[in-house]
């Protein structure tokens, strides 16, 4: 299965941070279908419950979800 990385980035706002209303923004203008029968790898700091919220998004659309730590460790979580 392939592999493609996703930071968490995508989801800051101007100042770098993930916040709620960035993520409510910027959630929606992601294309699920890039990600579609892949496994992603989740990558950079945010809120755990943000995300929890990407992980749900992703959700019927990646083939496998794993998060990479900082140290270069990749955790599977489906």
């Amino acid at each position: 299965m392939e592999k493609i990385e996703m930071n968490t980035d995508v989801l800051a706002d101007m100042s770098g941070k993930v916040s709620e209303n960035s993520l409510k923004s910027k959630l929606p203008q992601l294309n699920m279908e890039t990600y579609r029968g892949k496994h992603v790898v989740v990558k950079g700091c945010a809120p755990t419950w943000a995300v929890m919220v990407l992980q749900h998004k992703l959700e019927g659309v990646a083939g496998g979800l794993s998060f990479k730590l900082f140290f270069g460790k990749e955790i599977p979580v489906w």
